[in-house]
């Protein structure tokens, strides 16, 4: 079915909330994919969204970056599709294993996160969820 018929029926669950919105996981075109309903959409949200998606689009295939498969608006409210990472939300997961991280992999965390940064930051996102 449709990203809003899974989300409507509750076969998408939802894996986040935000400043945004809610984030769920849905099937589109067979793959995972991350859904974000951005609400309530007003006027400047909508704005920075479209931006936020138009930069996406072109940083496709960046290192460190998910994918963006696009967004829609539908009945007053935008979806915004990308790729879904499985791995699940970073903060829990350094905080559930910081005894078991060595110096070394937390220096190469924080490099790879300021790799993904970088392209963002050369188009002026900076992203509000970090």
């Amino acid at each position: 079915g449709s990203v809003v018929g899974q989300i409507r029926s509750g076969v998408a669950c939802v894996v986040g909330r935000g400043a945004f919105g809610t984030v769920y996981r849905a099937i589109f075109d067979g793959h995972d994919v991350a859904v974000k309903v951005v609400m309530p959409p007003d006027a400047d949200r909508v704005r920075d969204v479209r931006r936020e998606l138009a930069v996406s689009a072109m940083l496709a295939g960046e290192p460190g970056l998910l994918g963006c498969r696009g967004y829609f608006e539908h009945t007053g409210k935008v979806y915004c599709i990308s790729d879904f990472a499985s791995c699940g939300d970073l903060t829990k997961s350094l905080r559930d294993h910081r005894h078991e991280l060595s110096n070394r992999h937390l220096l190469q965390l924080a490099l790879d996160f300021g790799l993904g940064l970088k392209p963002l930051h050369k188009h002026g996102i900076v992203p509000c969820d970090i």
